[in-house]
């Protein structure tokens, strides 16, 4: 029978976490005919395609291990794209879960007439869930439903993550959409290169997804951060170089919106870099790269990214803007406030 959800689950060495992930998605039997779920083993050297086949072998109509060699979470994705079969498509990675409840109700509203004829994506709420402290922190979205790409950019453009969105397939089918394989960082891809085939989003208004985090093996810890900064850059590269080629083509709502979420990606690349990374960022041959990449690629981005601010014990410093001049003083003052607002928080946590 046709699919109303194909969910992509990329999976390398998940052992710890697959079980939870899969058994969250173990809901009514009528509703199990209704998805399916696509286990990408991405070469793992643990028990993660075991775990994997032992729920396909359980529920043969529902999931599916896709055993395959290791080539990094853009290459899962594109193996699922190439076998789904759902009306609509989600991402949940393999350390991730769904709430149960949710999830039945998030199938029937994905089944109704008006979003199964309407929707281009779907908005659904989600929960940062941290494994170390069993704290959680909702992430809603504020948008209408259905909402146009300016209402989207209007109520929700802080909200932009993997996490709450679900595409329909054939719209990424429409443009041959391929995510970039080899490296980390990729889903900041899937949250925007298709969305330029979406006219129309529906917002289920549940909480469906728990994002977990707090581990330090994690590509969203620090660590991890540090060591692939350079691979982030790299695929930030390539959505500026994608929305240069296609503006002329483009609403201007669609326009705005990927310059908004361009421009938070910039400036999250240069806070990071300037206050938590480089001691001595002024000579860090990979930022003065990107700088000038930005610089020759978009001025506008150049120029929006210069009015950057940030916020430091009250007091507002534009760090992009120092660091391009060259403001040696401040930005030793920035870091300086940076490190001790750290401090704080780490001593207020303990």
């Amino acid at each position: 029978m046709d699919k109303t959800l194909t969910i992509i689950i990329p999976s390398y060495n998940m052992e710890k976490y697959l079980d939870r992930c899969l058994s969250s998605l173990i809901i009514d039997a009528e509703h199990m005919k209704w998805f399916e779920a696509l286990i990408i083993n991405d070469g793992s050297t643990d028990r993660t395609s075991e775990i994997g086949h032992g729920y396909e072998a359980m529920y043969p109509d529902t999931f599916r291990v896709i055993d395959k060699e290791n080539g990094h979470y853009g290459s899962c994705v594109n193996r699922g794209l190439a076998e789904a079969k759902g009306t609509f498509i989600k991402i949940l990675d393999a350390d991730d879960f769904l709430d149960k409840g949710s999830f039945n109700h998030f199938l029937d509203f994905l089944a109704s007439s008006e979003v199964k004829s309407n929707a281009d994506l779907i908005l659904s709420d989600f929960i940062f869930f941290d494994e170390s402290s069993y704290s959680k922190t909702l992430r809603k979205y504020k948008s209408p439903s259905p909402a146009t790409i300016g209402q989207i950019c209007t109520y929700d453009r802080y909200e932009w993550f993997i996490h709450g969105l679900t595409y329909r397939t054939n719209n990424l089918k429409s443009i041959d959409y391929r995510q970039i394989e080899g490296i980390p960082y990729t889903d900041h891809q899937w949250s925007f290169e298709p969305m330029i085939t979406v006219k129309t989003a529906y917002r289920f208004n549940q909480c469906l997804y728990y994002y977990a985090i707090g581990r330090q093996d994690q590509s969203v810890s620090e660590v991890f951060h540090f060591r692939n900064i350079d691979k982030e850059i790299s695929i930030l590269k390539y959505l500026i170089s994608l929305y240069n080629r296609i503006i002329p083509s483009i609403s201007e709502d669609l326009n705005d919106f990927m310059k908004e979420r361009l421009t938070l990606s910039i400036e999250h690349i240069y806070q990071l870099m300037i206050l938590t990374y480089n001691r001595e960022c002024p000579n860090n041959n990979l930022l003065n790269d990107f700088d000038d990449f930005i610089r020759k690629t978009n001025e506008d981005l150049y120029l929006i990214s210069s009015n950057y601010t940030t916020r430091l014990f009250s007091i507002r410093f534009k760090i992009i803007k120092h660091w391009r001049d060259r403001n040696y003083p401040l930005l030793f003052l920035e870091k300086t406030l940076h490190n001790l607002a750290n401090s704080l928080n780490r001593y207020k946590r303990n």
